[in-house]
């Protein structure tokens, strides 16, 4: 067993290296922009964190004490710099905003509390050490810990959901599948962790270590494959989150009522002629707004949301008025086409406008 956990140390040692080289990389690319060194600091805390997962599985810590020196840091550290990647991913040219900067506070707070761990002497910091892996006591620096690693789930928790958001998208389903695998394995590293070092059990650190080791490997594979992957993400989650953002601030309700009112005032689908920038026009917004407002507020597009107003109408006239012809109705409720309107009179009503008339008296 003591070999199987040596070779998996030296595994995740590995994968330390290479996450390593991996930051490094960022710093040598000719073209270097604010993304790259952002990429480099978060490979790099990444590499300190799994390194830091290896030698905890070994005991490292307890004979040399200087092992731990900014692990606490490039924990808190990792949320803020994932947060500042993805922001500068989805705008490259626009400034991280001050109150994400903001983020920052945490890790420079632990950054100084480990400078101040750091200068007491050896001894005092093995005793200090000893008692912060000890299951069950309630050292200061050990709730900070616990307190860094829930900082980084819940970063890594709303990134994951940002990537959600795009989930549906057919072109780039399969990226969405890994990306969202990849930060469900990263919370599962953390918790794991943080499970090993609540109950001082080396092989939770050591799965921790692993899974880490495996997505850095992995990242590195598909980026050297597939260099457009994270970019088709980056494109289609820029576009959705610009559809999400053209209603915000915008008063749904009452845009709802204003447009109950054309079709029910003023009748405004029997215009045969009604197009998605016509109805926009009359409403003062754009296309693309009262498209998404149809789709994700009312469930339906333009084009089915006028109809059945129209096929609402054909009813009751079949019904009210029988001697009138139902290609004469078809005109009258804004149809240009008997085919058109026995088409969508079928979609909505499940029967052709005939069946409707002979069995008028029961249905209507």
């Amino acid at each position: 067993m003591e070999q199987i956990a040596g070779v998996l140390t030296h595994i995740i040692y590995f994968g330390a290296g290479l996450t390593f080289m991996m930051a490094v990389e960022q710093l040598a690319s000719r073209d270097r922009n604010r993304i790259n060194y952002i990429s480099a600091a978060m490979l790099a805390s990444n590499s300190i964190i799994t390194l830091g997962a290896g030698m905890y599985a070994n005991g490292v810590q307890y004979e040399y004490p200087l092992s731990t020196l900014l692990f606490v840091t490039s924990v808190y550290l990792t949320g803020p710099l994932n947060l500042f990647y993805y922001t500068a991913l989805m705008d490259p040219q626009k400034d991280i905003p001050a109150r994400i900067k903001g983020h920052l506070v945490f890790p420079l707070a632990a950054f100084v509390a480990e400078m101040i761990f750091h200068f007491r002497p050896d001894e005092e910091k093995r005793q200090i050490i000893l008692e912060i892996f000890t299951p069950g006591s309630l050292h200061i620096i050990k709730l900070g810990i616990c307190l860094g690693a829930l900082f980084v789930t819940a970063y890594l928790a709303y990134l994951t959901r940002e990537t959600v958001s795009v989930w549906k998208s057919r072109k780039i389903r399969t990226e969405t599948r890994i990306v969202v695998g990849l930060s469900v394995a990263a919370i599962a590293a953390v918790i794991f962790f943080l499970a090993g070092f609540l109950a001082g059990t080396r092989h939770l650190f050591l799965l921790s270590g692993l899974l880490l080791t495996g997505i850095h490997a992995f990242i590195f594979l598909a980026h050297s494959r597939y260099p457009e992957f994270f970019q088709l993400l980056k494109r289609e989650i820029r576009e959705t989150k610009y559809r999400n953002s053209m209603l915000r601030g915008m008063d749904t309700d009452a845009l709802h009522g204003q447009l109950s009112a054309l079709m029910t005032d003023e009748n405004l689908y029997r215009d045969y002629d009604l197009s998605l920038n016509a109805l926009a026009a009359r409403l003062g917004i754009t296309p693309h707004q009262l498209s998404q407002f149809l789709n994700e507020r009312l469930r339906m597009n333009f084009s089915n949301y006028v109809n059945s107003f129209r096929i609402a109408e054909a009813k009751k006239l079949i019904g009210e008025d029988p001697a009138r012809s139902v290609i004469s109705i078809c005109f009258h409720v804004g149809f240009n086409s008997k085919s058109a309107f026995n088409k969508a009179f079928r979609k909505f009503t499940g029967v052709n406008p005939k069946e409707i008339r002979r069995t008028s008296g029961s249905v209507l």
